[in-house]
């Protein structure tokens, strides 16, 4: 059992988080592609987010920044996504398109990741 807490350690770590949530953005952009009412849906989380997180400074300039780029052409909201720069990867950990895909479909896409991740982890 011990030999399996480092790779446990290291699925709660930075690498494995951006590994999850760049592989929810990218469902997210293929949403996106063919229903971009779907931004809507993210302003409306904002506008919610806004107002239970009032006390929060930086909680606020997050949604104030994703404020900004829902209001951007549809192609620069995917490719800010996708992008695999540092600023996209920090958007990320925030992003207002929670509730946009199943619930079922999240836990599928984080069950492979963490089987990938494992089984790459214990390759190595």
């Amino acid at each position: 059992m011990s030999a399996d807490k480092p790779v446990m350690n290291e699925l709660m770590g930075h690498a494995y988080q951006d590994a999850v949530s760049l592989a929810l953005a990218s469902k997210v952009v293929e949403l996106l592609r063919t229903s971009p009412s779907i931004i809507e849906h993210a302003k409306n989380n904002i506008a919610r987010w806004k107002k239970i997180n009032a006390c929060t400074p930086s909680l606020l300039r997050c949604y104030e920044e994703w404020s900004a780029i829902l209001e951007k052409p549809l192609e620069e909201v995917c490719s800010i996504l996708l992008s695999p720069s540092e600023d996209s990867s920090r958007l990320r950990q925030s992003s207002p398109f929670a509730g946009v895909l199943p619930f079922s479909e999240v836990w599928l896409i984080k069950k492979e990741i963490k089987q990938n991740w494992c089984y790459a982890k214990r390759a190595a």
